[in-house]
Formats: structure tokens, sequence, C-alpha cells
């Protein structure tokens, strides 16, 4: 889930419209959808927080907070409606109107003063302030619930998805109402219809957060069975909403799995619409590569797969603090398409946890967001325009494939045994520092498959998956790898040729060592196949990594608020210190044996 006020992370992708849902016995198919580019500036952006546009900001106000951003050296700003309190400045037509002035206006003086900005919007939720008393009694402010409760969604027992403070929802703010709208109702050509206004009024790009369907986190009643959603299941797979939770009924693992695809269908549609007025689309996701996917119906793997704008948040409050599954996160979600660009952040709480996040941004993007009244390192900006010619010429390097089995962790939710074993999988190749890319298993194609191919929790696989892999040299981790079917059903399969995950090589031209604690991202030169980009993220700050190469190798190393050095011969070594959670290598091989 997100906090108020800015949300942590986004990866910028995006697609062409999908309305309809994948015909049923497609469920596994790639979309199909045409690629699409995203525009320069959003490779190197350096976001500052405008944060909050209330109705109230004068004109000064605005001008004063655009000249800090770029007095602070950053070409992109972020900025939020009424702080997330929705209703009144998006819903509502006047409030609305009212804010698409201040928006033009902060429109203007951003574009005078060569400021990209993005607008912050929720996708499915819709929350309105002061709409109960103090003891939950309605006050009679319009809600959406109120308004047009035909576009809510509903959980399986048909309880529509509208909290208050008073309904176990512990986000919701005091006397606020907290509505959850269905992507199969009117909302979803309502909000088409706010996108176009942005874009006619100049908008930049747009975040979508919040975009969901209500699931255990609402209580153990599963979302949505609202007419229109259950009409779109009904016409995808022949089948009726289910009206419990039954993780052996193949129906509800298919109703599990249409979730994702409602999800991932409404953000395609909206991405289409914001792509039509010069909008370009953004979208954050909460879930990750967790259960909570599973949970919410928006695993970010699954949307990015099929071509969908997507943003991970990967706040390690939300992980308890487990920084190592923050960068996996974000890796898998950088990996699943890599030619989109990525924003990521956290809501860091002191300086320290500011400069391990930072060094997780630079390791997998090129762009960086200090979110709004947190601690960031004071030469953020600065190091990445240090970093600049680099980043704008990394390329990722794979040497092995490590699938990321959603349906797998889906269909073994009540016992997380897929998720360990991707996990599991995910830290022996990060240990051995192999590059490798993590592959979302639906709608992979033969070309995302490089070197060898690691299957950790993948038992559900499709006739068409298995086509893909069996030819290849596999890692297998935990058991009952490829044993189910599409649905997870049991299938007999088996691969022909099998190594241990721990005899994967690590490919490369020269030989890296490491501590266990650095997660190594490796890219190469789009131009130059001689040279190659270290970024590494210590989680651990200590050790050192030492690049090996007989015929010898000329490195510059990188740390933030030091000078670059640089070191030439057949071996390298960077020392880690204390502070140190990201080392940047820039490495050129030299003498005979060169590509």
């Amino acid at each position: 889930m997100r906090q108020f006020r800015v949300c942590v992370v986004s990866a910028a992708l995006g697609l062409a419209a999908l309305a309809q849902p994948v015909p049923h016995g497609a469920a596994y198919a790639s979309t199909g959808a045409k690629a699409v580019s995203y525009p320069a500036w959003t490779y190197g952006m350096k976001v500052w927080p405008f944060d909050i546009l209330n109705p109230g900001d004068t004109e000064a106000s605005i001008r004063e907070r655009l000249d800090t951003a770029k007095a602070k050296g950053a070409n992109t700003v972020i900025f939020y409606l009424e702080e997330e309190q929705m209703y009144a400045s998006f819903v509502d037509e006047a409030g609305f109107q009212n804010m698409l002035g201040k928006i033009r206006y902060l429109l203007a003086q951003a574009h005078t003063r060569g400021l990209k900005a993005v607008c912050y919007l929720n996708g499915a939720e819709v929350l309105t302030r002061d709409a109960v008393d103090a003891d939950g009694r309605p006050t009679g402010k319009p809600t959406l619930a109120g308004t047009h409760p035909d576009w809510l969604q509903q959980d399986i027992t048909g309880r529509k998805m509208s909290f208050t403070t008073r309904t176990r929802v512990d986000w919701v703010p005091p006397k606020a109402a907290d509505d959850w709208a269905s992507p199969y109702s009117g909302w979803r050509d309502f909000f088409k219809g706010r996108l176009v206004s942005l874009g006619q009024a100049g908008l930049d790009g747009v975040y979508i957060d919040s975009t969901s369907v209500a699931g255990t986190a609402f209580g153990n009643f599963w979302a949505s069975s609202d007419p229109g959603f259950a009409k779109a299941f009904k016409q995808a797979y022949g089948l009726d909403v289910p009206q419990k939770v039954d993780w052996n009924s193949p129906a509800w693992r298919r109703f599990v799995y249409f979730r994702h695809q409602a999800v991932r269908d409404f953000l395609a549609d909206l991405a289409g619409t914001a792509r039509a007025h010069g909008v370009t689309p953004f979208f954050e996701m909460s879930s990750l590569d967790n259960l909570t996917g599973t949970e919410m119906g928006n695993d970010n793997q699954f949307t990015i797969g099929g071509g969908i704008a997507v943003s991970p948040e990967v706040e390690p409050n939300y992980l308890a603090g487990k920084f190592k599954e923050a960068f996996r996160a974000a890796k898998a979600s950088r990996d699943a398409d890599q030619s989109f660009p990525l924003w990521f952040l956290g809501w860091p709480a002191n300086t320290a946890q500011a400069r391990r996040e930072y060094a997780m941004t630079v390791a997998l993007s090129g762009n960086y967001y200090p979110t709004a009244d947190s601690p960031y390192p004071a030469n953020a900006f600065g190091f990445l325009d240090t970093l600049r010619p680099i980043l704008d010429r990394r390329v990722p390097y794979a040497t092995a494939s490590l699938l990321y089995p959603m349906r797998s962790k889906d269909f073994t939710y009540s016992t997380s045994a897929a998720l360990k074993a991707y996990g599991d999988a995910f830290t022996a190749l990060a240990r051995r520092h192999v590059p490798f890319r993590i592959v979302p298993q639906d709608g992979m194609t033969a070309a995302d498959l490089a070197g060898t191919v690691v299957l950790g929790g993948a038992q559900s696989m499709s006739d068409q998956e298995y086509a893909l892999v069996a030819p290849k040299t596999v890692a297998l981790v935990g058991a009952d790898n490829a044993t189910k079917d599409t649905w997870f059903e049991p299938k007999a399969r088996s691969f022909p040729t099998t190594v241990p995950v721990t005899g994967i090589e690590q490919g490369l031209p020269f030989s890296v060592s490491a501590p266990d604690s650095s997660f190594i991202e490796y890219y190469t030169d789009k131009n130059d196949p001689n040279h190659f980009y270290l970024f590494a993220y210590n989680d651990t700050p200590s050790g050192t990594i030492t690049l090996n190469r007989p015929q010898g190798l000329n490195a510059k190393i990188y740390r933030l608020d030091q000078a670059a050095t640089t070191q030439n011969g057949a071996t390298i070594t960077s020392t880690i210190a204390a502070n140190e959670y990201l080392t940047v290598l820039d490495v050129t091989l030299t003498g005979e044996g060169r590509g």
C-alpha cells in the first residue's frame, strides 16, 4: 500500500489500450499489443517533489516551489491534488475545474523554467475528506459511494468496497471515506475524460497509484464481483465469480489470475488515452514480487510482462527493513522490460537509509526522486550528472535468466512455497555475482531467455512455456518445477539438460569476486563490446570487489562524495568503505582477447 503525500518509486512503462480481457484459453499468451517508446526526458529525470497542489494555493506559492526545484538542480517536478483526497478536487466537476486552472498555471511556470511536470492520481481509490463525523456518522458530503454506487468494486460476498476509519481500514484519514472503483464500470470512461482534460492543459506526465482490486488487506474477502467485473470474467473464462476462497479450485485460480488481467488492461486503456493526448504515463505498484500482488490483483511483473506502464514501490518499511528484497523487487521491475525508464525511491528515516536507497536507484535507473520531507544525499543530482555519460550508454548484460513464476506464487498463496524458492534462486545467483535477468514467465519469448534458465518455484508451466525452456540448460531450485500445467493441475515433465545453480558460471571476460552482500548489476556499452559497467549495491558496506583478467583491464571507480580513481592491470581492487552503499566501476578490456 502507499503512504500519504508522495509515493516512493516509479518505473515508466506503457502501452496502447487493451480494453478487452484476454480471450478464454489464451490467458497465458502475450497480449500482442504494439511496443511503445518513451521520450528522452524520461530517462534522465531529476525529480523534485513539488508536493501537494491545494485548491487555495496562490500563484506566488506555486512560483516559489518551482524556483526551489530549479535551484536544487531538478529537471522534473511531481505534484499531488489535495493530498490524495480526490473527490473534491478530481471527481467533483467544480472542484476539478478549479484545480485545472491552478494546474495550467503550474505547467506554464514549470515549462518557463525548463521543468517537466508530472501529476499524481489514484487509479481506483477515491477518498473524501470529512465524509463522516468523529462517531462515524455521514456528514452529507458527496462521496463516490453516494453519487456513483454502481461504480464500486464489491467482494465475492457482495460487500461494497467502501470504508471509513470505523470499518477496519487503518490507512483512511480521520473522518474520511475511502471508496474503490471497479475497472469495469463508468469510472473507466470518467477517468479517461480527466486525462484528456489534463493533456489539453499541457501536462507532461501522469503517475497513477492505487490501482488494484481489494483482497485480504480489506478483510478475507476478495474483489471484485460487481456486475461489470463478473461479466468480463464470464466472457474470458465462461465462469461465474466464485463465492468462496478455495485454492484447490481451478475456477478460483482462474479468478485470481483474471484479477491481474483486469488491472493490466485497465491501466493499458488509461495509458493509451494519456499518450493520445500528449501525456506520458507512469504507474506505481506497491505489490512488488510478493504475495501482496496476489491479494491486490496488481502484480507488477505481470503488468510489465504484458507491456503495461508500471512503477515498483519498494519502500523497505513495507518489507520490514529487508533491503535485499527491495533491491530484488526493483531489479525485477527494471528487467521485465529493460528499455523502459525507471524511478526508484523510498521513505528513508535517516541519512544512512537515504544513501542506501539512492545506491539502489543509481544501480538500476538513470532517474532519481527524493521524497518530500525525507533526507537525501546532498550531492544526489550532481553525482547523477557525473555518471550521465555512463547512464546514457549502458545496456543491461546477462548470461543467465531467472523466471519470475507469478502463477505459481499465486497458486501456492497459502504456503508461500513458490515465492520462497524464487527468492532462494535469486539469492544464489546474486551471491555468485552472475549477470542475470529476471524474466516474467507470463508472456515470455525465446528472445528473453539468455544463457542458463533458472527455475525457482515455477511449478505452473504451460505447454508453450515448457517448449521455450526445455531446449535450454536449466538450473532447478526447489521441488516440483514444471510439474503443473497452466492452472496448476498435475503434468509430468522434466528437462533434458540440467545443472546445479551453484555451477552456473559468470560468463564474463574477467572474473569478479565480491562480498555476498554486494549485489552487482552488469552493463555493457551500447557502442563498445570491450567496455563494461559494474554497479554494485553494497547491502553491508565492507570488504572488496576484485576483477581479474590476465590480459589486463583499465578501470575508473566512482563513489558518492568522492573523487573518481583509476586503476590499470590484471587485477582491479576496490575497497568498500563503511558508508559506501554504491560502487561504480567503468571497466575497459585491454591487451589480447578483446572483442
